[in-house]
């Protein structure tokens, strides 16, 4: 089994699952998949994705040099939405094909 990352609105509004590292949004066949086996392994990792969400969704970030992927996403998968706006929600998935990424846990 591996673990997906679903985005949902405080308010249970469902966006999708994360698709990439400047957190796009998609459908599940398409989600990026992470080998988690334990509860703290799939922890760190929602983590490190809650990391990356906040850096897209700061729109006062326009000296990156990522801030043009940043807008897009923000207003494509988030419209009007803040980081405080957003949760992400680890599911277990058997998906065919998948794509793996393994946890990099920083101390």
């Amino acid at each position: 089994m591996n673990t997906v990352f679903k985005y949902v609105t405080r308010d249970g509004r469902e966006l999708g699952y994360h698709l990439s590292t400047f957190c796009q949004v998609g459908p599940k066949e398409k989600a990026k998949q992470y080998n988690c086996d334990t509860p703290e392994s799939v922890e760190a990792q929602r983590q490190t994705i809650l990391e990356n969400v906040k850096h897209v969704l700061d729109a006062t970030n326009t000296t990156s040099m990522f801030a043009g992927v940043h807008a897009d996403t923000r207003e494509r998968c988030f419209p009007g939405l803040t980081f405080e706006d957003v949760e992400l929600v680890a599911e277990q998935t058997d998906l065919s094909e998948p794509f793996y990424a393994y946890t990099i846990i920083n101390e």
